[in-house]
């Protein structure tokens, strides 16, 4: 990748990091944009720049006090291996889902076939209907 790319999506970061920490906060952090660009350009060397935005977006949605720049930076693999937890987490759990939806439409159709036999030989019990008439 070119380095002007790279030093874009390191500042890109950076402005997103910016942007959601006001949003928390409602102040503006102060960081050295000049030093933090390079770990910001491990961190997309590492993991390319989208994920690297997802990393620092859920950074932000941790309950972390303060959201420091520099804890960011030292911990992204942390968050990352959190990120793949949670995606193996969805993909399980929409396995299940699946699993539990056959299972519940095998039951409603053993239990329609089941109320079908028994009134078919309820019929055949008492034909013509009411025995009392």
């Amino acid at each position: 990748m070119a380095a002007n790319t790279l030093n874009n999506q390191a500042q890109g970061l950076l402005t997103l990091y910016t942007r959601l920490f006001e949003n928390k906060y409602g102040y503006k952090p102060a960081i050295n944009r000049y030093a933090h660009k390079y770990a910001m350009r491990d961190m997309i060397d590492q993991y390319g720049y989208e994920r690297a935005k997802q990393i620092v977006e859920h950074y932000f949605n941790m309950s972390k006090q303060g959201h420091h720049i520099d804890w960011l930076l030292y911990n992204y693999e942390k968050i990352e291996e959190i990120l793949q937890d949670i995606e193996k987490d969805n993909i399980e759990r929409a396995r299940i889902r699946m699993e539990t939806k056959a299972r519940v439409e095998r039951f409603k159709l053993e239990q329609s076939r089941t109320r079908t036999n028994s009134s078919s030989n309820e019929e055949q019990r008492h034909p013509g209907g009411d025995a009392g008439d």
